[in-house]
């Protein structure tokens, strides 16, 4: 798997998930987006430190430029990381890594994140307008809970201090690092405005200006 969570009303995900809300300004308080009630399959994947990936690398001084990798990248620069983790996919397949690129709308650099690929968690979750809320208008923030409360709990618990990556429908939103355990169910990504109709059919986005 290649390439490529919002602001909750929990206090328990805004401590842990602080790396994604602090990405939202406060443009859209106050506003709602509205959609249809859709259901997503989202999983959780713990993050592989781009540090301990081991590529192998036949001309270092080729790749000098993006070496040793690092966790984001400019866009001119990211076709050179892919160049260079195509010539890995055996490798990064039978470690069982997959990597992908986390796109925040407009916003550079993008982020580079390798994960294992068996998740942590995986469950269908249900998302409405009462769960979306405006960042700015390049993303949308979406709340959700998972329904194995306990479970979720355990692994956030067991990786504090760790990051975690969150996934919809296949594509990683975000990977932000775990601060304390997150009880409840609770879960947010954000999904950049130009992507939301595909993961939300039907939205209607508010002003945000």
């Amino acid at each position: 798997m290649k390439t490529e969570i919002i602001r909750m009303p929990f206090l328990a995900i805004i401590m842990a998930l602080a790396a994604v809300l602090a990405s939202c300004s406060n443009a859209g308080a106050g506003k709602s987006a509205q959609v249809d009630k859709v259901k997503w399959d989202v999983a959780a994947y713990a993050v592989v430190p781009s540090g301990s990936v081991g590529l192998e690398v036949a001309d270092q001084e080729a790749y000098g430029d993006i070496l040793p990798l690092r966790d984001s990248y400019t866009q001119e620069e990211s076709a050179k990381v892919d160049e260079l983790l195509a010539h890995n996919d055996s490798l990064l397949s039978a470690r069982g890594y997959a990597y992908q690129w986390i796109d925040f709308g407009t916003r550079e650099p993008l982020n580079l994140v390798f994960i294992e690929s068996t998740p942590l968690l995986e469950q269908e979750v249900e998302v409405d307008s009462e769960s979306v809320s405006p960042c700015d208008a390049d993303c949308l923030q979406i709340a959700f809970r998972f329904d194995d409360r306990q479970q979720w709990e355990n692994i956030t618990t067991a990786n504090i201090g760790k990051r975690i990556a969150i996934g919809v429908n296949g594509r990683i939103l975000t990977a932000p690092c775990v601060n304390s355990p997150i009880t409840q169910g609770a879960c947010s990504v954000i999904v950049p405005a130009e992507d939301a109709p595909a993961l939300l059919p039907g939205i209607s986005l508010p002003d945000t200006e």
